[in-house]
């Protein structure tokens, strides 16, 4: 069987009828074991074999046995190395808009208690004259 190279989530399923068979077309049983079950998960179904790739590891051997009726035996031994995937960032949230005009800029979605925290106590400094114009009529 050959070797496994793994990202953590991935998972193979080989037919195991690929690997073994019996002279006299005798039926085979099947076990499988990882030398390290935290790190890749093993499982057989019938003739498939389920490899699970569940952690970073470095070369852990899997042992697949065969056996007929007559309890003869054949097995294999093959390694799976698990790296974690290096995948793209993902958009996670979402920017509100901002709008500005000249004399206010404000930002759009921000909830009211965010907005009194940003207009709260100014820094001292000079003050502005406030100036009214009388509207039209």
């Amino acid at each position: 069987m050959p070797d496994l190279d793994m990202l953590i989530g991935d998972t193979v399923v080989a037919s195991l009828a690929d690997y073994f068979g019996h002279p006299c077309r005798y039926e085979l049983s099947y076990t499988a074991s990882s030398g390290d079950r935290a790190a890749v998960a093993v499982s057989i179904s019938e003739a498939d074999l389920r490899t699970v790739a569940i952690a970073v590891a470095d070369s852990v051997r899997v042992n697949v046995t065969a056996t007929d009726t007559s309890d003869n035996i054949a097995a294999q031994d093959f390694y799976v190395s698990v790296e974690q995937p290096n995948r793209a960032p993902e958009v996670t949230g979402r920017i509100p808009d901002v709008s500005a005009s000249p004399n206010r800029p404000t930002l759009r979605g921000r909830s009211p208690a965010s907005r009194e925290r940003r207009s709260g106590p100014r820094a001292a400094g000079p003050q502005r004259p406030s100036v009214r114009t009388p509207r039209s009529p």
